[in-house]
């Protein structure tokens, strides 16, 4: 009974660190949301973007239903080019996976480090004979 005085402040930090770890994930979730809010709408959407330098890159956009490859630096930005929506090869909506599916995909492709830590012990000891 004397650890009760003990215990509760512990447990007390945990539920502080816990309502913390859910506000940080309630305010990055939000950010995302307004980000992501900002850069498509409905009739305009970035498919990709890829940068060439600290300032420049290139983008697909997609505005009416209609693709363009646009060109963008520091002070100006061009229309490039008019894309075929034949050429492009767009993400299918229907391979996103939640965080939990891709977890353990990647749980079940990890290198098995005892396999190579016991290949390079036996390597090692066929070139100590040697």
């Amino acid at each position: 009974m004397g650890y009760t005085g003990e215990i509760l402040p512990l447990i007390f930090s945990f539920a502080v660190i816990g309502v913390i770890l859910y506000l940080c994930y309630m305010f990055t979730k939000t950010l995302s949301q307004k980000t992501s809010g900002a850069r498509s709408t409905r009739n305009i959407k970035i498919i990709e973007r890829a940068a060439l330098s600290q300032d420049k890159g290139l983008a697909i956009a997609e505005v009416c239903g209609k693709y363009y490859l646009v060109g963008f630096s520091g002070g100006s930005i061009e229309i490039l080019e008019t894309l075929d929506p034949d050429d492009l090869v767009l993400a299918r909506p229907e391979l996103a996976q939640d965080f939990l599916s891709v977890f353990q995909s990647a749980l079940k492709n990890r290198p098995d480090f005892k396999k190579i830590m016991g290949k390079m012990k036996k390597n090692g000891r066929e070139n100590n004979e040697k």
